[in-house]
C-alpha cells in the first residue's frame, strides 16, 4: 500500500486487514478512514493521533476508532494490526 503499510488479502468482502510497521520519523496514516476500525499493537509502543487526542498503546493494547472519527495517524516504534469493514454502505 505504501511504506510501512501492508494490506493482507482476506478473500472475503466483510473485512479488511492491514499491518503497520511504525518507526521513528514520518507518521503513518491509518488506513480505512471511512469506517470503524480496531487496532491491536503487537510490539513496541504506538501513539494514535486524530489531531485532537493522543492515545498511547503498548504491546497487547487495542483501540476502537468509530466511523465518524477524524483521520488518524500512527507514530512511535512498533507494529500494529488493523481490521476494518470491507463493505461499502
Amino acid at each position: 500500500v505504501g511504506p510501512g503499510v501492508f494490506r493482507y488479502p482476506t478473500y472475503c468482502d466483510e473485512f479488511d486487514v492491514w499491518r503497520l510497521e511504525v518507526t521513528d520519523g514520518t507518521p503513518l496514516a491509518v488506513p480505512a478512514p471511512e469506517g470503524a476500525r480496531i487496532a491491536l499493537v503487537v510490539s513496541g509502543e504506538v501513539t494514535l493521533d486524530d489531531g485532537t487526542d493522543l492515545l498511547v498503546l503498548e504491546r497487547g493494547d487495542a483501540a476502537f476508532m468509530s466511523a465518524d472519527s477524524a483521520p488518524v495517524t500512527a507514530r512511535g516504534v512498533g507494529q500494529l494490526f488493523l481490521a476494518a469493514p470491507g463493505l461499502s454502505a
